[in-house]
C-alpha cells in the first residue's frame, strides 16, 4: 500500500473548507428545490381559485428562496387577479411592486413581462407599458421572446404592421420559435 504524501493530504482547515462549501451547495439546492415545490403547490391552488392560500404557499416559496424570481412573478399573478376581482387598487399596486421585484430578480423573464404590461394597460398607462417592452427589446437585442411580447402588445393596441415588424425580427433571431412563428401566421 503506497503511503499518502503530506502534500496531498487534506488539512484539517482545508478538510472543513471543502466539508462547508459542499453543505452551502447542498443546502442552496435544497431551498430552491423547496421554493420550486411550494410554487407547484400554489400554483395549483391558484388554478382551482384558492388565492389566498396560494398566496401562502408563493409567499413560502420566497422566504425559502428570496432570489425565487417565480415565487415573486406567482404572488404579483395573485395579488393582481384578486384585485382586478375586487377593484382594490392597493392589491394592484402590490401586485406591480411584485412584478417589479421578479424582474429584478430575472430581467428575461417572459411571462412577468408580459403580466406587468397588462396590468399597466389596465390600469390606463399603455404608454409606460410600451416603453417597458420597448425598453426590454432594446436591452436584450438577442431576445425573441421580447420582441414576439412587444409585436403581441402593438397588436392588441391595433398596430398589426408593427406587431409584423416585431415578429420578423423575433423570426430573424430564432427561426426555431414556434411562438414566433404561430403569431406571424395569425397576422
Amino acid at each position: 500500500m503506497a503511503a499518502v504524501s503530506r502534500s496531498t493530504r487534506l488539512t484539517p482547515v482545508v478538510y472543513w473548507q471543502i466539508v462547508t462549501v459542499g453543505l452551502i451547495t447542498v443546502l442552496a439546492s435544497g431551498c430552491k428545490v423547496a421554493a420550486d415545490g411550494q410554487n407547484l403547490q400554489g400554483a395549483r391552488l391558484y388554478q382551482s381559485g384558492q388565492y389566498d392560500v396560494a398566496m401562502q404557499k408563493f409567499q413560502k416559496a420566497v422566504a425559502t428562496d428570496p432570489t425565487n424570481a417565480d415565487g415573486y412573478y406567482n404572488m404579483a399573478c395573485t395579488m393582481h387577479r384578486m384585485g382586478t376581482a375586487r377593484n382594490d387598487q392597493n392589491l394592484l399596486n402590490q401586485a406591480e411592486t411584485l412584478y417589479n421585484q421578479c424582474l429584478d430578480l430575472d430581467e428575461n423573464h417572459t411571462d412577468c413581462h408580459r403580466a406587468l404590461a397588462v396590468l399597466i394597460v389596465e390600469t390606463g398607462r399603455s404608454d409606460k407599458a410600451l416603453n417597458l417592452m420597448m425598453n426590454w427589446a432594446v436591452r436584450t437585442p438577442n431576445s425573441a421572446d421580447a420582441r414576439i411580447e412587444l409585436a403581441r402588445l402593438y397588436e392588441e393596441f391595433g398596430d398589426p404592421e408593427a406587431a409584423k415588424t416585431y415578429l420578423t425580427e423575433a423570426v430573424n433571431l430564432d427561426q426555431y420559435n414556434s411562438r414566433a412563428w404561430n403569431a406571424l401566421g395569425r397576422l
